[in-house]
């Protein structure tokens, strides 16, 4: 029996294997796809249906007629995946790709395929109502054979199939005017753009304007089907899927793609670069617009990577295809080129060549438009930050260090720079990220910048400059993201408060941009205070700034909630500003600078002022009573505070100062917050190694306030009261504050034994307390001794055991003190 041959010229078979059994039953199949895979051979459409598909009425009742699931196919290549003539393969087993080395068949069949599909697609589009379900089904079933067509463009001369080729765009292009369905847009702009990533892989100087005109559109368009998450009308009546599975069918690899095309003409320079005049000459006379529209696709890309990766499960879908490698090389593209352009300005400026080097207007634009790209990039990078898989991908590209160099290079692009700080500002929280700023001061230096910028604004608007104006829309969330990411970077890292602080030399700008932000603060919440006495029934409506916040969650448009929303990102810029110097003074020579300038106070006490008028912000009045406990640490020991003692009239104007903070503070010491209170306590103690501020503190009676403060659960708390009442029981005059009643001996006596040996260095500051006490006191040792007892003695005893150790010494050696005052006084 002839199971397998070779077809001769004559259609007959030239030879035969026949089975062999002593080769068994193995060998024979290998040998018989061995002579298969020689001379390929496959099945031919019958006769039938070729008569069949060659007569396909062009009426609309065929077209009604035509069946509209995804289970049925009008493509021939779905017929002839289907019919009986066609080798049966596995579930498992994908189709063959067609190449260039595919027989002429197959390529007629696909040609064939891509026409007939077409004529019916028009035939839908001349219909007077078209249908979106069908146009949906039929863009699906033809994206199998617009892949295969797309790369049969590739591997052979584009010119032999031109004409198909422009009439299948141009058909696509006829969808999109025909239609609103979200669905059907989506999917005819995959197509469109697989068509002209075929056409155009790789330069883009042979775009041509009428192609880079429909890539832009075609981007625009799948841009803003993105970005609406509304379904069009009729969509849900026709059965048409709104959501994104286009972009799951292969749609997002396609702007992937897009966008790597985009980078390779960055990088090749765009004719912008220093050099490049000889590329410039050799440019088709449409080339710059063509480039222009090119590069405005991008952008639209660009932002519908944005809009895609805003939902987890795309993110983790782009991560895996290796989107952040493609957006990270389109930075360091972007970087490259934007870093000739400022070394050719630079040239220009100095009177080097500047003739040669000189940009036209085209060249200008197209850096204008790599900026409007890139806020897009950044965009989609902040969506990345959102989850651990985008960060890692983050961290390994070293994408923080190439945002802080965009920073750096488009500090006019006040969206772009910030896009980048509020990325920054994520990600600076995490220790990983922080050692790759560290790794080059230009980056922390690229940050530290943004605030030297708008404090420059600041002062022109300050000076008189009616040519500007100061704040922006974007000030106050840009200053807020760049200096929570300085926060980060100087909460521990002392070389970097050094860099911010003297070589960028940031203090002045920080204080003067802090002191607008006292008096904004002010000026708002006085505002607000005039609209809460003038309005009626407060109680039903509630806190003004809460109503504004309500309000303008709703997207209200009037007045107070743009009021609101100021009051929102001005106290939030305020918060990270402050928290910025309070992380700066903490250096020791940095502090000391701090605490010589006065404005430095004054700034501090107009922001006292601001924080005890607003209400529900305790975040900062926290970090405005912190930054008063770092400077407050360097301001008492300076000269000009320690002067003698005498009346508060002879004290100078910075000891007035802390004077007045002291009186501010004292506000703080029954607040809510118990991180407050634990703040003001420390500021007051070190405000009291001044003795005209302990006066002023006795005056006010702020000492009753921290004897109150003694019977406070917190013992951190009680740690920095008792601190504040060793430097106020050291001082003669302001010792009867503590004298007249028996209310501080007992107090003291109290913590003393809840302190007791959990917490020995607070049990060793009440005994000096109290050593003060009977020091400088007349007649106040019985109160001690009785309120006191038999406690100290008791404590002393046990601790005799460990009297040898560092831990026990100092409070055996003061609690000793304590007790013979009291023997000698018995």
């Amino acid at each position: 029996e002839v199971m397998y041959g070779d077809i001769n010229e004559s259609g007959g078979r030239s030879r035969a294997c026949k089975p062999s059994r002593s080769r068994g039953r193995i060998a024979e199949v290998l040998a018989g796809a061995r002579a298969t895979i020689q001379e390929p051979s496959r099945p031919v459409t019958p006769a039938s249906l070729d008569a069949r598909v060659d007569h396909i009425p062009e009426s609309d009742s065929y077209f009604h007629s035509a069946p509209k699931s995804n289970t049925s196919s009008f493509l021939y290549a779905n017929i002839l995946s289907s019919s009986s003539h066609e080798p049966s393969r596995s579930s498992n087993t994908s189709k063959p790709i067609l190449t260039h080395s595919s027989s002429g068949t197959d390529i007629s069949l696909l040609l064939l395929d891509i026409s007939d599909n077409l004529t019916l697609i028009e035939t839908c589009l001349h219909s007077v109502s078209v249908d979106a379900s069908y146009l949906s089904t039929a863009l699906h079933n033809m994206t199998q054979s617009v892949d295969k067509f797309a790369k049969y463009m590739k591997s052979v001369s584009f010119s032999d199939n031109t004409v198909l080729y422009n009439r299948l765009v141009e058909v696509l292009c006829h969808i999109l005017d025909s239609t609103q369905s979200r669905a059907v847009r989506q999917q005819t702009c995959r197509h469109i753009l697989r068509l002209h990533l075929a056409k155009y892989p790789v330069d883009v100087q042979l775009l041509s304007p009428d192609d880079a005109r429909i890539l832009l559109r075609t981007t625009r368009d799948l841009y803003l089907s993105v970005n609406d998450d509304t379904p069009s009308a009729g969509e849900e009546e026709a059965g048409v899927n709104a959501d994104d599975d286009v972009m799951v069918r292969g749609g997002i690899d396609l702007i992937l793609e897009l966008l790597g095309v985009v980078w390779t003409q960055v990088k090749g320079g765009m004719g912008v670069l220093p050099g490049k005049s000889a590329r410039r000459e050799t440019l088709p006379q449409n080339a710059g617009m063509s480039l222009k529209m090119f590069l405005e696709a991008g952008v639209h890309a660009a932002g519908v990577m944005r809009c895609y990766s805003k939902k987890d499960t795309n993110r983790k879908r782009l991560g895996h295809i290796g989107a952040m490698s493609t957006l990270s090389d389109g930075l360091k593209a972007v970087i490259r080129v934007y870093s000739a352009h400022r070394k050719q300005v630079a040239k220009t400026a100095k009177g080097v060549d500047a003739a040669s080097n000189s940009l036209s207007r085209d060249e200008s634009v197209t850096l204008s438009q790599l900026g409007y790209i890139m806020v897009q990039v950044v965009g989609t990078i902040r969506n990345f930050a959102l989850d651990s898989v985008g960060r890692q991908q983050m961290l390994s590209n070293y994408t923080i260090c190439h945002l802080c160099d965009l920073l750096n290079l488009f500090e006019t692009n006040h969206e772009l720079c910030l896009n980048c700080v509020r990325v920054t500002a994520k990600i600076s929280l995490l220790e990983p990220f922080r050692s790759q700023l560290n790794t080059d001061p230009r980056y922390v230096a690229a940050i530290t910048q943004v605030i030297l910028n708008e404090a420059e604004m600041c002062l022109r608007v300050m000076n008189g400059d009616d040519e500007i104006s100061w704040p922006s829309w974007h000030t106050w969330p840009l200053l807020s993201r760049a200096a929570f990411s300085l926060g980060n970077m100087t909460t521990t890292n002392d070389a970097n408060r050094l860099l911010i602080a003297n070589t960028c030399r940031c203090l002045r700008p920080l204080i003067v941009i802090l002191q607008t932000c006292g008096c904004s603060l002010m000026h708002l919440y006085s505002t607000s205070s005039m609209d809460d006495d003038d309005s009626e029934g407060t109680s039903e409506r509630g806190d003004a700034f809460g109503s504004r916040e309500r309000s303008s969650d709703h997207g209200s448009d009037d007045e107070g909630d743009d009021g609101g929303l100021a009051e929102q990102e001005l106290g939030d810029a305020t918060v990270k500003l402050i928290r910025l110097f309070a992380n700066l003074s903490i250096n020791e020579s940095i502090g000391k600078t701090l605490a010589k300038r006065r404005d430095s106070t004054k700034m501090l006490l107009e922001l006292l002022a601001c924080s005890e008028v607003g209400r529900n912000h305790d975040e900062l009045q926290l970090n405005v009573v912190a930054a008063c406990t770092n400077l407050t640490f360097y301001s008492c020991q300076m000269d000009t505070v320690a002067s003698p003692r005498g009346s508060p009239d002879s004290a100078t104007d910075t000891t007035k100062d802390l004077q007045s903070m002291a009186t501010r503070l004292s506000n703080y010491l029954f607040h809510d917050n118990p991180e407050v209170v634990l703040e003001a306590a420390r500021a007051l103690g070190n405000l009291t190694r001044c003795d005209a501020v302990i006066q002023t503190l006795c005056v006010t009676r702020a000492t009753e306030a921290l004897v109150l403060l003694l019977s406070h659960s917190d013992f951190e708390i009680l740690l920095a009261v008792t601190g504040a009442l060793i430097n106020v029981s050291a001082n003669p005059q302001a010792l009867s504050c503590l004298t007249d009643s028996e209310r501080p001996a007992q107090n003291l006596a109290a913590v003393l034994r809840r302190s007791s040996f959990k917490h020995l260095p607070l049990t060793t500051l009440v005994c000096q307390v109290f050593h003060n006490l009977l020091l400088h006191g007349n007649n106040f040792d019985k109160v001690v001794n009785d309120a006191l007892g038999d406690s100290l003695a008791e404590l002393l005893d046990c601790a005799e055991d460990f009297e040898g150790t560092e831990k026990y010494s100092q409070f055996i050696s003061v609690g000793k003190l304590v007790m013979a005052y009291l023997k000698e006084c018995r």
